[in-house]
Parts: structure tokens; sequence; C-alpha cells
């Protein structure tokens, strides 16, 4: 059994890397595109300095559609 797992053992190192590589994209994505989006839609809100409500409400509406994408893919991938 040692002798399988060393057989793969390269292509484990490279699966893991890759794995990393796309974590520390998506995550530096979302820090990058997700902070200050949050940060925004805080401070047009109500009873905040930028206050400005159809702003807020597009905001608000595009951040929960795209909040809802990855159940509507798990629920078409279970079904």
């Amino acid at each position: 059994m040692s002798e399988n797992i060393l057989a793969i053992l390269p292509e484990l190192w490279t699966a893991t890397g890759q794995t990393f590589l796309m974590l520390g994209i998506g995550l530096s994505a979302a820090i990058v595109i997700g902070g200050p989006l949050g940060v925004l839609l805080f401070l047009l809100g109500p009873s905040q300095s930028l206050e400005n409500k159809p702003a807020f409400v597009t905001l608000n509406w595009l951040v929960n559609t795209v909040r809802s994408f990855p159940f509507i893919i798990l629920l078409v991938a279970l079904v």
C-alpha cells in the first residue's frame, strides 16, 4: 500500500499546491471586492453618513442575488 502512496505523491503535492493557489485567489478576490462593497453598503444604509436609499436598495439587491448563487448551484447538483 505504501508503494501506491509513494507513486502518487508527486501528483498529490501538485494538487495540494493548486488547491492552495485557488484558495488564495478566491480569498484575495473576496477581500478586494467584498470588503469595500460591504463598507459601501453599510455607509449607504439608513441613518449613516452617505445615506442614499436608491443606491442602497440596488446594491443590497445585487449582493443578496449573488449570495444565493452557491445554493442554486448546489440545488441543481443535488437534483
